[in-house]
């Protein structure tokens, strides 16, 4: 009898070990296209809008143009550099169940 109820404690943990990966899979699945669709959509407005300077730079022939492509350039990366570093969150703390003795 006390092997059983053993045994089918074990299973009960092996059980709730699973749904939890499972569980962290299902929240990190995702995240990862959702940046790429960010970064892609980052990636067409600072084209677009770089394109639409330089024919304007071309056009007028003012050097101007170029200090301002630098600038906006630098203030876009670190746009995009305080976006990556404040989507890092700490990575999640296994459960306290199953350690130790009973509970």
């Amino acid at each position: 009898m006390t092997s059983d109820r053993e045994f089918l404690e074990q299973l009960r943990e092996r059980q709730l070990a699973q749904i939890e990966r499972m569980d962290a899979a299902k929240r990190t699945y995702w995240r990862a296209p959702l940046i790429v669709a960010v970064m892609a959509w980052a990636l067409l407005l600072a084209v677009t809008f770089l394109t639409a300077v330089g024919v304007v730079a071309l056009w007028s022939g003012a050097h101007v143009f170029s200090s301002a492509v630098f600038l906006i350039i630098g203030v876009m990366a670190g746009v995009m550099g305080a976006q990556t570093r404040s989507e890092r969150r700490p990575s999640p703390q296994p459960s306290p169940r199953g350690r130790g003795g009973r509970q």
